[in-house]
């Protein structure tokens, strides 16, 4: 596991939690999420670059698609969650050696 898929992780994670409270509390972080989503989206881009992996490739694509579903509905929550989901798996992967 390479630092920049652990920091691309934690970014993602960082922005996916800000989404989430955003969405349970009915209200908006606005600047500070777009902020997140640009370091997520950042570190996403550097990670696939330095660390070639379907994990970080396909959670980057998904990032690399989100301004094209508005904020506040389904598609954009179905997104974020499964590029959440594509993390999480690939941390697991990636900790216990079975993906790179």
């Amino acid at each position: 596991m390479t630092v920049w898929f652990f920091v691309s992780a934690v970014c993602y994670i960082a922005t996916a939690g800000l989404g989430i409270t955003a969405w349970l509390r009915g209200t908006s972080f606005g600047h500070l999420h777009h902020a997140a989503f640009a370091m997520a989206l950042t570190t996403g881009i550097v990670a696939a670059v330095e660390d070639v992996g379907p994990d970080v490739i396909g959670a980057t694509a998904l990032l690399l698609a989100m301004p094209f579903c508005p904020a506040r509905t389904r598609r954009h929550r179905v997104v974020g969650m499964v590029g959440l989901c594509i993390y999480v798996v690939g941390f697991i992967l990636r900790f216990t050696g079975s993906l790179g």
